[in-house]
């Protein structure tokens, strides 16, 4: 006797959101056995697609930065009424893409692979990720505590200047916590 749910679907190299069943049929695709790595992300991805669309809860609220493969964003949940983190997957060329532009296996797979895996780290150090999902131009968002406090740079201005108490011992104890987190990170 065969059971589907177990193989992993065929899905279209667009990243739109166009492409999912609407309404789902199926509320989750059980990904578990596979061969590669590439199997499991595009499994993945299909199981988001089946949800249907989970963005219209969040309502926008400003960049806070963007990086080689993520921008992100201040975002308000309407339904547990809290500001959070967003991060949105970029296109190819770094941009904020809108639609069915190009975003390449390796960096979907590296993307969604830094949601997961962050995911299920707990510690104190640690942002905690809620939510993978796809957003209204089919990009792949995941949303995570929004964590208020300055730049690292800005931190190293007030040690120079003296101001707010800040000193190299306390910089230095930042620090030592960062690390500690990355090693848990990482054991």
């Amino acid at each position: 006797m065969s059971d589907e749910r177990h193989s992993a679907p065929s899905i279209p190299s667009a990243l739109t959101i166009d492409d999912a069943p609407s309404p789902p049929v199926v509320h989750s695709v059980h990904c578990t056995a596979h061969r590669d790595d590439e199997t499991a992300w595009k499994c993945f991805l299909e199981q988001l697609r089946s949800r249907g669309r989970t963005f219209a809860r969040y309502e926008a609220r400003g960049e806070i930065g963007r990086g080689g493969m993520g921008v992100v964003k201040r975002v308000f949940d309407l339904d547990a009424r809290r500001e959070l983190a967003m991060k949105i997957i970029l296109d190819c060329d770094g941009k904020d893409s809108r639609g069915g532009s190009s975003i390449d296996d390796r960096t979907l797979g590296r993307f969604l692979e830094e949601a997961q895996v962050t995911s299920q780290l707990d510690h104190p150090g640690i942002v905690p990720v809620h939510e993978i999902g796809i957003d209204e131009a089919g990009r792949v968002y995941f949303t995570m505590k929004l964590v208020k406090g300055e730049t690292l740079r800005h931190v190293f201005d007030k040690v120079l200047s003296g101001v707010d108490d800040w000193n190299v011992t306390r910089v230095l104890s930042v620090i030592l916590r960062v690390c500690e987190a990355l090693a848990f990170a990482h054991a």
